[in-house]
This record gives structure tokens, sequence and C-alpha cells, in this order.
């Protein structure tokens, strides 16, 4: 969905993608994705992933499965991000990773919500310990608002996770979140 406006995705299967199962770039604004089934990418040279979502608008992602792809649950760089009441199951690598500079052009200013969502690990997920959400890039600190509430992980060895507090969220790659991720 590049470059398109006020737009409604529903009640569909998605899959079998080459790389991402869909992607909204550009300047996309006010797309909404909404009880979709969106799950088992190609994986066809190591891209199997679930959600690329790059660009100047706002999407919203709410009530969807997605299941059995690498990550990006999503790869978020978009200004606003809804991601709400969705169920990830059976990821190889990561959850979500957020960030707020593309791959080129300048770093911007987002807000994100990220509420009801459930992770659930599978088979695949053997041995990967990261947390489900990663924070990377540019000066994501400074700019980024995030609304974290209500998500869930259950881990392969049946241990619930509730997140009530900033650091449990995040796969700290090196930097201090706490300033900028908040529990309301």
């Amino acid at each position: 969905l590049e470059h398109a406006k006020d737009v409604v995705i529903d009640h569909l299967s998605l899959g079998w993608g080459t790389d991402e199962n869909f992607d909204v770039a550009g300047d996309a604004e006010n797309i909404t994705v909404r009880n979709c089934l969106v799950t088992e990418p190609l994986n066809a040279k190591g891209h199997g992933f679930g959600a690329l979502l790059s660009g100047k608008g706002s999407v919203s992602v709410i009530s969807n499965v997605f299941a059995h792809s690498m990550w990006r649950y999503p790869l978020s760089r978009m200004q606003k991000l809804v991601w709400a009441n969705n169920i990830h199951y059976n990821r190889v690598q990561k959850y979500a990773v957020f960030s707020n500079c593309p791959p080129k052009g300048p770093c911007f200013t987002s807000q994100n919500t990220i509420i009801g969502n459930i992770y659930l690990d599978g088979p695949s997920t053997r041995g990967n310990k990261s947390k489900p959400f990663t924070f990377t890039r540019g000066d994501i600190l400074k700019r980024t608002k995030f609304y974290f509430q209500d998500n869930y992980w259950r881990k392969n060895n049946g241990q619930l996770m509730a997140y009530h507090k900033p650091r449990d969220y995040i796969d700290d790659q090196g930097g201090n979140y706490d300033p900028i991720v908040k529990r309301r």
C-alpha cells in the first residue's frame, strides 16, 4: 500500500509473501488492517516477515492473527501507529521492531500505541530469549513516544509475562529507554 489514503483491509488472509505479507509505505495515510490472518510468508532468502510499516502517515492494525514468520510483527517506521488486540504466534526471531529512521532520509518524530496484544512462542521460537519489543536506530530516545498497556507474552516454558514497567518491554540494545517508554 504505497501512497494509499483512507483504506480499510478487513477479513482477508494474507500469506505466502516473498518478503513481507503486507507493507505500507510512502505517504500512506489513514490505513487500517483489521480482522485478518497474516501467516506463513515464504521466507525466500531469509525474508519471511509479517508486516513492514514505513511512511509519514498513520496505520492502525487491530484484531489480527500473525503466525509463523521470522519476525516483523511489525517492523514500524510510521509516524503514527496503533497496534492493538493482535495475536502473534510462533516467531523465529523477534516480534516487533520500532525505529524512527528510515534507511534513506532523516529521522522523525513518531507516536506508537501498543495495547492488548498477545505474544505466544511456538515450536520455531525454541531458544530465543529476546523480549517482544526491540527499539533501534537513530534518535528514537528523543523523538518517539510509546504508550503500552495490557500486552502479554507466553514463553515456550509456559511462563506468562505481563508488562508493568517500561524495562519489561525492551530488548535494550545498549540504550536506556526508560525516559520515553511509559505505561499509563
